[in-house]
């Protein structure tokens, strides 16, 4: 199954299937801190002209939830909020579930 999960991330990179992939198969993200040591990096010019420069790399930058913790399976921070303008003309939303605290 993890091989199954792994080439569907790589076939549909990029397209936003991720997160509901995450939340349907209750994962939690893994993010690790990328290394800042520059890189060495040159590149030619079309008229010949080649250039050196070091270059820091760019990862992830959030690598913890916004309360500080790391990533974990089933987080409030993986649901999507619920329009403030539905929430005003849908009398009835939060008759049988009252709205989480989470959200006020």
């Amino acid at each position: 199954m993890d091989d199954i999960l792994l080439e569907r991330r790589k076939e549909l990179w990029g397209e936003g299937f991720s997160l509901q992939d995450i939340i349907r198969n209750q994962q939690a993200i893994v993010r690790k801190e990328y290394p800042k040591t520059p890189i060495d990096y040159s590149y030619t010019y079309a008229n010949g002209e080649t250039r050196h420069r070091s270059i820091s790399p760019q990862g992830h930058r959030i690598v913890k939830q916004p309360d500080g913790q790391d990533f974990q399976v089933n987080s409030k921070y993986y649901l999507f909020r619920i329009p403030d303008k539905e929430e005003t003309t849908n009398t009835q939303l939060y008759s049988r579930h009252q709205k989480l605290s989470i959200y006020n």
